[in-house]
């Protein structure tokens, strides 16, 4: 117990002083609530431009939360800085600034997601490489096969 150090007066200013140039630069999380009936999570932010905005996103899409019961969806917590959202008994939590970009379509639910949309791509040079691995007998094996 003897391990935390006490602050003083001077160090505890600048914290707080640190904590609200943040705020202002970063969106908060002021409060959620989800919604069962939407499957929703409706988030209200605080602090930098984004303050008053309320964020709405369908709970299930962000990774880790797709099974989830509607009763472990609702035993999120906000965190004390207000910076994220976790689910403790899924042993997950997103931030205040990644809701806002899935909120706005600028962020995919999962790399996954991200990556399928990357690997999708199109063209001739792309098609010609496959039909060239194909003729030599496909894609090479990770571990090749001893002779």
């Amino acid at each position: 117990m003897d391990d935390f150090k006490e602050l003083t007066e001077a160090e505890i200013a600048d914290i707080v002083r640190q904590s609200r140039e943040l705020d202002e630069r970063e969106p908060r999380i002021a409060g959620a609530t989800y919604y069962e009936a939407s499957e929703r999570l409706v988030v209200e932010l605080k602090g930098s431009a984004l303050a008053g905005t309320s964020l709405s996103i369908v709970a299930r899409e962000l990774p880790r939360l797709e099974n989830a019961t509607d009763e472990q969806l609702r035993a999120f917590i906000v965190t004390m800085s207000g910076s994220s959202i976790r689910w403790p008994e899924l042993n997950f939590g997103v931030g205040a600034p990644a809701l806002a970009q899935l909120a706005c379509g600028l962020l995919e639910p999962s790399a996954v997601a991200a990556a399928r949309r990357m690997g999708s791509a199109r063209s001739e040079t792309k098609a010609a490489a496959v039909r060239a691995n194909g003729k030599k007998g496909g894609r090479p094996r990770k571990n090749p096969v001893p002779a």
